[in-house]
């Protein structure tokens, strides 16, 4: 009788690869079936309960066009902002200034750098500053006729300072960047003021050179008292995904946000370059849909 032979070839890479995309089909059929109910009422009996509220401002022309889904979007100098991790991208040293005229008289201006250091990862450091503009200071008369009067103004601020640092890693064969933020916050409202520390961790790992996805824990740390009280600061856990076509011409980002002080809501954005790459210059058009459950929603 003539001896059997039974030959396995194991190919590691598409074993690991079936690994990694079963286990995000069981986590999605979970996300789908069980998790909605309790996760949609997360955070909205908090509405209005967390301090240093302007920590969820984000900044720059770009993602605010597309509807501030920008976690899983890389090689930008706003990344500072939306997902540290997809500065690993950037190859120039880059400056970016941003200056808006918020509601009422709000002035916020940011100022941001971003330099790569060869070998080493993306340095990026930024300040930020929000100014309230003047207030009218009333105080308590006693008078039932007339019970409050005028007496001067004052001003309220807050600023950030804000370090940040991205680098990659392989991850089942394929390229993962992972960034880190540092905030030191201050904020003064008259006399009193407040500091506080937060910490961003951010991740994107790319399945292919279209499809990235993003993840990214925003604002985890904690404010010192104002006077007597202490706020917690607008954590917010984001995942996202985007994706390229048209060799990079055209791309769709979606960002799933989760913040511990409102409803659960999506962002989405689309961006379409008008020419060709290997123009020297481009035109891009933008547009974007905010579903963040406030006044600024759409």
């Amino acid at each position: 009788m003539e001896p059997i032979q039974i030959i396995v070839i194991f190919d590691k890479k598409n074993f690991m690869k079936k690994i990694v995309f079963n286990l995000i089909l069981i986590l999605l059929m979970f996300f789908l079936t069980i998790v909605p109910s309790k996760l949609w009422a997360y955070g909205y009996r908090d509405i209005g309960t967390t301090g240093a509220a302007f920590l969820k401002i984000g900044y720059g022309a770009r993602p605010a066009a597309m509807g501030d889904a920008f976690v899983a979007v890389y090689g930008d100098i706003n990344s500072l902002y939306y997902n540290p991790a997809g500065l690993y991208d950037i190859s120039n040293k880059t400056v970016s200034f941003m200056h808006l005229n918020w509601l009422v008289d709000i002035n916020y201006n940011v100022l941001s750098y971003v330099s790569p250091i060869e070998n080493n990862g993306v340095f990026g450091i930024s300040v930020s500053s929000l100014d309230y503009g003047s207030i009218e200071r009333t105080v308590e008369t006693g008078n039932s006729s007339s019970p409050y009067r005028k007496e001067g103004e004052y001003s309220a601020f807050d600023r950030m300072f804000h370090l940040s640092y991205s680098d990659k890693f392989k991850l089942f064969n394929k390229n993962a960047k992972y960034g880190v933020n540092s905030k030191f916050i201050y904020q003064k409202i008259d006399k009193e003021s407040a500091q506080g520390l937060a910490f961003d961790l951010g991740m994107q790992y790319d399945f292919n050179e279209d499809f990235v996805a993003g993840f990214m824990l925003q604002n985890f740390g904690r404010l010192s008292k104002f006077e007597a009280q202490t706020d917690k600061l607008p954590l917010n856990v984001k995942l996202g995904a985007s994706y390229r076509f048209f060799d990079d011409r055209f791309m769709t980002a979606l960002d799933l946000n989760m913040p511990n002080d409102n409803k659960i809501y999506i962002n989405f954005g689309a961006e379409l370059f008008v020419l060709p790459k290997d123009y020297g210059f481009n035109l891009g058009i933008r547009a974007g849909y905010n579903g963040i459950e406030s006044d600024r929603k759409g």
